[in-house]
C-alpha cells in the first residue's frame, strides 16, 4: 500500500460532512452485504413440460385463513401476448393461480373459479426482478386481495364474494403448470399461511423470506 497521506481539514470533521460520509459508508454496507440475485432459469414450453413442481399436499382453508402467496423472480416481458403464468397449485377448479395478464401487465390471481385483477398495471423494465405479493385476506362474506409490487401497493384493495375453500393435495407449479413452462427466473415463490402487513412485506422485500 503506498500513496500520499490525505491532509485534514477543518472541513472533515463539521456535520455535513459527516452525515455524508455515514450516509454513503451505510449505503455501501448495505450493497456489501446484499446477497447475490440468484435464481433458476426457465425457458418457454407451450406443452410436453411443467415448470418446478414442489410436492405439495399442505391445504389452505379459504373458510378461516387468509394468506399470501409469493414470487420473487423475472420474466422477460411484464407486458406479454398472453397471459403467462407465475404459480400455480390447482386441481378441478380447485386452487390458486398467479400470473400477469396479456397486454395490460396487470397482476392476476384466480382463487377457484374467481379472478381478482390488480387495477394498475406495474412499472417494470422486462427482464429485471421484482417480489410480487397478492395478500389475501378472508372476511366473514367477502375476500379481499391488496396486489403489492416490490412492496408498494399496485392499485386499489379488489373484493369478491368468498369463493370457498382452495384446499387441494396438488403439487405447487412455480413459472408454469403441470403441462406448461413460462420463461423467466425465479429466486423464491411460495405460498405464506398468513396475510402480512405492508410492513412485513416491506422488511420480507428488502431482508427476504
Amino acid at each position: 500500500l503506498s500513496g500520499t497521506p490525505l491532509t485534514s481539514a477543518p472541513s472533515d470533521n463539521d456535520s455535513s460532512t459527516q452525515i455524508a460520509t455515514t450516509a454513503y459508508a451505510k449505503s455501501q454496507d448495505a450493497v456489501l452485504r446484499r446477497e447475490p440475485d440468484q435464481g433458476v432459469a426457465l425457458t418457454a414450453a407451450a406443452s410436453g413440460s411443467s415448470g418446478i413442481t414442489v410436492a405439495d399436499n399442505d391445504n389452505i382453508d379459504m373458510g378461516t385463513n387468509s394468506f399470501m402467496p409469493y414470487f420473487n423472480g423475472l420474466v422477460p416481458d411484464f407486458t406479454p401476448a398472453a397471459d403467462i403464468i407465475l404459480m400455480q397449485k390447482w386441481t378441478a377448479n380447485v386452487g390458486i393461480e398467479l400470473g400477469i395478464k396479456a397486454t395490460t401487465g396487470y397482476i392476476y390471481l384466480t382463487l377457484n373459479t374467481t379472478t381478482y385483477t390488480s387495477s394498475a398495471a406495474p412499472v417494470a423494465t422486462d427482464g429485471t426482478k421484482h417480489f410480487i405479493t397478492p395478500i389475501v385476506t378472508v372476511g366473514a362474506v367477502n375476500t379481499t386481495v391488496d396486489f403489492l409490487f416490490d412492496a408498494v401497493a399496485l392499485g386499489a384493495q379488489q373484493t369478491a364474494a368468498n369463493p370457498g375453500t382452495v384446499s387441494n393435495a396438488a403439487a405447487l407449479y412455480i413459472l408454469g403448470t403441470s403441462a406448461v413452462r413460462t420463461a423467466g427466473t425465479v429466486s423464491d415463490a411460495g405460498i405464506a399461511n398468513f396475510a402480512p402487513t405492508a410492513a412485513e412485506v416491506l422488511d420480507m422485500y428488502c431482508n427476504g423470506i
